[in-house]
């Protein structure tokens, strides 16, 4: 599951900046750390904590993001200038929809080790 907010506009190329919140997923990767810590340390490392690109977050969806329970990614969206709104609105979905997989795939692999300690 996921939320996205279109936060700003631009006529210039007809394109809007969108960010995704996306729900991590239960679980633990292969060195046995929980995703939501893989993600929370990420965020605290990046000096992320307590922001969004989302001005009108509430504290709580902040505290989510901060503690690893969600994760947000953001984007350029350019669609159509002549797509009527719910055209738009469905081709915003659509393209939300395949960054969540891309993005779902490419954090599971990138991040699969993180946090391995090992003595051999």
């Amino acid at each position: 599951m996921a939320d996205y907010y279109v936060l700003e506009g631009s006529t210039l190329n007809n394109s809007v900046t969108v960010a995704i919140h996306i729900v991590v997923p239960t679980g633990s990767n292969d060195a046995n750390k929980p995703w939501k810590d893989v993600v929370a340390e990420l965020r605290a490392a990046a000096g992320s904590a307590g922001t969004t690109a989302v001005t009108w977050l509430s504290s709580a969806d902040t505290t989510k993001l901060d503690d690893g329970t969600l994760y947000e990614l953001s984007f350029s969206f350019e669609d159509d200038a002549h797509a009527s709104g719910p055209e738009r609105a469905a081709n915003l979905d659509a393209a939300v929809s395949v960054r969540i997989a891309g993005f779902v795939d490419e954090f599971a692999n990138r991040f699969r080790f993180y946090g391995m300690e090992r003595t051999i």
